[in-house]
């Protein structure tokens, strides 16, 4: 389980690296008024599912009668129905920018289907071409969950500043943070926090997992 989770951070981390450089911007000294996310997280309306429900939801696992299986279990459980190849397939992060035809990706189609069920990927990670607005996202990130046997790894580019694959399209309602050069040149560790902590409950709201 730890060389597979492993393999998936790596390329996770691979993937999310950009070569363009930040620029150093004006960063304010607290991160405040942020309407898009409640203070809680657990008041956020129909709250996405946590790992374990994702899971619990793709494997129908019947549990023992007042008995309950910890995430390892189910992982582990997964792990025995999956082929060599699925188990391959789960070591990729893909982008789907583009349909066949070269119009940007925006929803589940069948061939998407097709290939998320036998290709199997670990994860998604999404770019501008795939995003429209917040319920275009969360719509097109919640059909990539149900079609996917396995539960995906769903990943974005979203660094602050000049890297900001959410944040810099107007209709998306999400908070477009200064590049992190720029918070930790304020020397503040209650200001990164704060804005790691706005960053991560947008994006978990949409349904982003890593």
């Amino acid at each position: 389980m730890k060389p597979l989770f492993l393999s998936l951070l790596l390329a996770a981390l691979l993937l999310s690296c950009s070569t363009t450089a930040d620029k150093i911007n004006v960063v304010p000294e607290t991160v405040t008024d942020v309407k898009s996310t409640p203070e809680n997280p657990e008041d956020i309306e129909n709250p996405p599912l946590s790992p374990a429900d994702v899971l619990n939801v793709h494997t129908a696992i019947k549990r023992p009668e007042g008995g309950e299986q910890t995430e390892e279990e189910i992982l582990r459980t997964i792990m025995k129905t999956m082929s060599l190849k699925e188990k391959i397939g789960q070591l990729f992060i893909l982008q789907i920018r583009y349909n066949g035809d070269g119009s940007p990706r925006r929803e589940v189609d069948e061939d998407l289907n097709l290939f998320l069920n036998d290709f199997k990927p670990g994860g998604i990670i999404l770019f501008r071409e795939n995003i429209v607005d917040n319920q275009q996202v969360e719509s097109l990130i919640s059909n990539l969950q149900i079609f996917s046997r396995i539960p995906l790894f769903i990943s974005v580019d979203e660094e602050g500043g000049l890297v900001s694959r959410l944040g810099k399209v107007p209709e998306v309602n999400v908070t477009l943070l200064p590049p992190a050069l720029s918070i930790g040149n304020k020397n503040n560790s209650d200001l990164a926090y704060n804005a790691g902590l706005v960053l991560g409950r947008e994006l978990r709201a949409l349904g982003v997992n890593m």
